[in-house]
């Protein structure tokens, strides 16, 4: 019989005690995990980014930051079953915790230095080959740098969206040309603003 008072681990993060209800629905780095792949990502964030993908339609989602993988799997998931695009890119794919399967899911995992000077050509090139309507998910290591260096390039009907909004990334540091795609949500606690790309 299980030891109710063991705690459990979830890819090196000890998420609590059996007996503990799971923090995962409102805690983002309470080893929350998406098909065993760590993500940073509360449970009611994935509920959001399914009825944003279910309003909107993309062909591209290209995400700034694989760190674990979780959150990668769960976008390629999404990329696959609505016929649309995903690529990943971060510094340190050794993290990456199911590298295997993002790639048999189609994904372009690609490795790079986000803040390099070569960076900006590189996704540059990424995007313009990629079809739109586009969506570029900042969630690296910062915010604020990846949405100035990286949201000008997107075009006209794209869409942007930002991870650790109120704790990395604030209202004042959304550019003018971004329109928040829906008010803060009344009652949910969530970190994730999406924002729709207009004229500049």
């Amino acid at each position: 019989m299980a030891n109710p008072r063991h705690r459990l681990e979830t890819a090196g993060v000890s998420i609590g005690p059996r007996a503990e209800f799971p923090r995962c629905m409102t805690a983002p780095n309470a080893g929350n995990t998406f098909c065993g792949s760590l993500m940073a990502q509360a449970w009611n964030d994935v509920a959001l980014w399914e009825e944003f993908l279910n309003r909107n339609v993309l062909r591209s989602i290209v995400e700034l930051g694989t760190f674990r993988g979780g959150m990668s799997i769960f976008l390629a998931m999404q990329a696959a079953a609505r016929g649309a695009r995903f690529v990943t890119m971060d510094s340190n794919l050794g993290q990456v915790e199911n590298l295997l399967f993002l790639e048999a899911l189609g994904s372009a995992v690609i490795e790079m230095d986000l803040f390099a000077e070569s960076s900006l050509e590189t996704v540059t090139n990424i995007l313009e080959e990629l079809p739109g309507p586009r969506l570029l998910f900042c969630d690296n290591g910062n915010k604020r740098e990846e949405v100035r260096r990286f949201a000008p390039l997107l075009a006209e009907g794209d869409f942007l969206a930002v991870h650790d909004w109120g704790s990395e990334f604030f209202e004042s540091d959304v550019p003018p040309f971004l329109q928040l795609v829906w008010p803060d949500p009344p009652e949910v606690s969530d970190l994730i603003r999406w924002f729709l790309v207009g004229v500049r």
